[in-house]
């Protein structure tokens, strides 16, 4: 008479989904070939899980039950896989738009948006935007780079990305108008000449940053009149020549 050892293949599940922004586990071993004997067999533990794009093992470790004798029995594990493959629908990375008109302060946005509908509950998008400009014109705001965190995990390669989209900085002219005016003066006739290269100029418009100075000509010795004339003037916000940020009146 003979007794021959059941052949028994323990198979954990082999699984491929789309990243979800959730650990991909199945814990479900399937127990094959001749199976065990009637009120016999074995607690299973699964430890395989995948959460990024790519591919591991679905492990798992077994014991047999207190009433299963290992003698009895020809045991095979086979490891499944776990595959995640990346979002197939594609985000686009947009730097947002801004605009002021010139104070002699830099603009600078760093405010992006991204597509709506694809990134997971569980993500978190985040960009870094660079564009600076000063004076009037308009200049490039950048996507310079992007990231998407799951919790403490980067989990950008999960996703397709698009090409970023750019936005626009710009910086208007001052419109309204700054009046330079030349000082006015008077004195009694004393033989020299009377000379006054004081001004002034329309207040409230010019930027805290920014400094007008101007050069006023006129002279006059013998009784009379002459005209105390601006000849020219210049803003300046520190070492920079901003005068053409401004819109300036007839002196």
């Amino acid at each position: 008479l003979s007794i021959l050892k059941r052949d028994v293949i323990l198979e954990s599940p082999t699984r491929n989904e789309v990243y979800s922004g959730y650990y991909l586990e199945d814990h479900n071993v399937e127990v094959k070939g001749d199976g065990f004997a009637d009120n016999e067999g074995a607690d299973f533990t699964v430890t395989g899980k995948q959460l990024v794009n790519g591919t591991s093992d679905n492990a798992f470790t077994y014991e047999l039950k207190n009433n299963t004798k290992a003698v009895n029995y020809n045991i095979t594990p086979v490891t499944g896989t776990l595959t995640v493959t990346v979002v197939d629908d594609a985000i686009t990375v947009t730097a947002v738009d801004d605009e002021k008109t010139y104070d002699g302060i830099p603009l600078a946005n760093s405010g992006f948006g991204y597509t709506d509908g694809i990134l997971r509950e569980t993500d978190t998008l985040t960009a870094v935007v660079e564009g600076t400009i000063t004076d009037p014109g308009t200049e490039e705001n950048v996507v310079k780079s992007y990231k998407v965190m799951n919790g403490t995990t980067d989990v950008t390669s999960c996703y397709t990305f698009a090409e970023s989209v750019k936005g626009t900085l710009e910086v208007k002219k001052v419109m309204t108008p700054i009046t330079v005016t030349a000082a006015s003066d008077d004195k009694v006739y004393d033989g020299t000449p009377l000379e006054n290269a004081g001004f002034s100029y329309t207040e409230n418009i010019l930027a805290d940053t920014d400094t007008l100075t101007a050069v006023v000509e006129g002279t006059i010795t013998d009784p009379g009149t002459e005209n105390n004339v601006v000849k020219s003037y210049r803003v300046m916000n520190g070492t920079t020549d901003v005068t053409s940020c401004y819109t300036f009146s007839e002196s």
